[in-house]
């Protein structure tokens, strides 16, 4: 899947700020799109705030999304 060729070389879990440069967008961004549910996220507590990572597996599944409702649009 064409998915996996745009993410051969990600780690396995990226921070917000990998996947908003993946996605290049803010990574502003990539935090609403997880608040608003259509990117779901990993939370890791850490010491102090928590961190947000985010599964490749995950992020593929979120292009193939964004792409079929592009798609439907036209």
């Amino acid at each position: 899947m064409w998915t996996e060729d745009v993410l051969r070389d990600a780690p396995p879990l990226l921070t917000t700020e990998e996947v908003a440069a993946l996605l290049r967008v803010h990574p502003g961004t990539v935090r609403r799109i997880a608040t608003e549910g259509r990117l779901h996220p990993v939370s890791i507590a850490g010491a102090g705030a928590s961190r947000l990572l985010f599964p490749r597996a995950e992020i593929a599944r979120y292009l193939v999304a964004c792409a079929e409702r592009r798609a439907g649009a036209k």
